[in-house]
């Protein structure tokens, strides 16, 4: 078989070797939670003022709307009382047509557009025409998408709008606009920051679904405090079946098909048992005859189902009866 080989680390003698670095020695008290998730990703080891701007897409992208679909399934999962279920569900249904995956498409078209301009200078709106898709781009329910807004001024506080790649985003967006009538979601605008700051397309789907985890985190942990039956449930009213109707399986015909047969072998086997009982609509459902033990009257019953009285009975007559 096959070794499993591993660029992440070892440990080593009191510490853990991660990438080339001593953990606790290169890396502890020098970067943070999410410098930490970039370098786990990439090796490599941001800055304090990279980690701050990944801190200000964090928050762009939190979302504390309990309506849109990823946080609703989060809360349906969570309904059961265990959070941790609502965020494994919620993380993964970032893995969609309109998830993280995204962020890598738009970062690799970034780069498809830098190489375009080397050929074509200033021509973003043929390189929108060539294009099927564009990864990111299409707003659903409004005009822009907010997120995109915060981010840019974010950027622009902290000075980081200059970037290659956020420059080029920010020439692409009024073209596209004008070529197909789409404005950015916030992920090309995630993209463009991670690629000034040095993260491959490959790395950007982990990372993102990394930074929704504060949201779904939220509805979780409440979703499992409510247990909302509303939720654990559908209300029957709306629920309707469409398919084939039921249908049994051959063992259940089986068997009825044995119950059936044994039921009729019970009846014929009652009939030989008692021979000439009538029913009482046709004649008295009782008989009587002398007994061959003296003072003893045998009574005979009718065994039809609609006969009220249903077996044999034996009683002792008065002398002279």
């Amino acid at each position: 078989m096959k070794a499993i080989a591993t660029r992440v680390g070892f440990a080593d003698f009191g510490d853990y070797d991660h990438f080339g670095k001593r953990l606790y020695r290169d890396i502890l008290g020098k970067t943070s939670f999410l410098g930490l998730a970039v370098f786990s990703l990439s090796g490599k080891l941001l800055e304090a003022a990279d980690v701050a701007v990944l801190d200000d897409v964090a928050v762009c992208m939190h979302c504390p709307e309990p309506r849109v679909w990823p946080a609703k399934l989060a809360r349906v999962a969570a309904s059961s009382g265990r959070f941790p279920a609502g965020v494994a569900v919620g993380w993964s249904a970032l893995d969609s047509e309109i998830g993280v995956h995204l962020g890598e498409e738009a970062g690799a078209m970034f780069l498809e557009l830098e190489a375009h301009l080397q050929n074509h200078p200033d021509d973003f709106a043929a390189f929108v025409r060539a294009r099927q898709t564009l990864p990111g781009f299409g707003v659903h329910g409004r005009r822009v998408d907010e997120r995109v807004e915060a981010l840019r001024a974010s950027l622009v506080k902290r000075e980081r709008t200059q970037g290659k790649y956020w420059q080029l985003a920010e020439r692409l967006w009024p073209v596209a606009r004008d070529e197909r009538q789409m404005a950015p979601s916030i992920w090309p605008a995630a993209a463009a920051v991670f690629l000034d700051l040095g993260i491959a397309p490959e790395h950007m789907p982990p990372l993102l679904s990394l930074l929704f985890q504060p949201s779904y985190l939220a509805h979780a942990v409440e979703g499992a405090r409510l247990k909302s039956e509303s939720l654990q449930q559908l209300p029957p009213e709306a629920v309707r079946y469409v398919g084939p109707a039921p249908r049994k399986s051959p063992r259940a015909i089986a068997a009825e098909s044995a119950a059936a047969k044994r039921s009729r072998a019970s009846i014929r086997s009652t009939s030989r048992r008692r021979p000439g009982l009538s029913c009482p609509t046709r004649a008295s459902s009782t008989r009587s005859r002398s007994s061959p033990a003296a003072g003893c009257t045998v009574i005979r019953t009718c065994a039809a189902p609609s006969c009220a009285t249903s077996s044999p009975r034996a009683s002792r007559s008065t002398p002279g009866a």
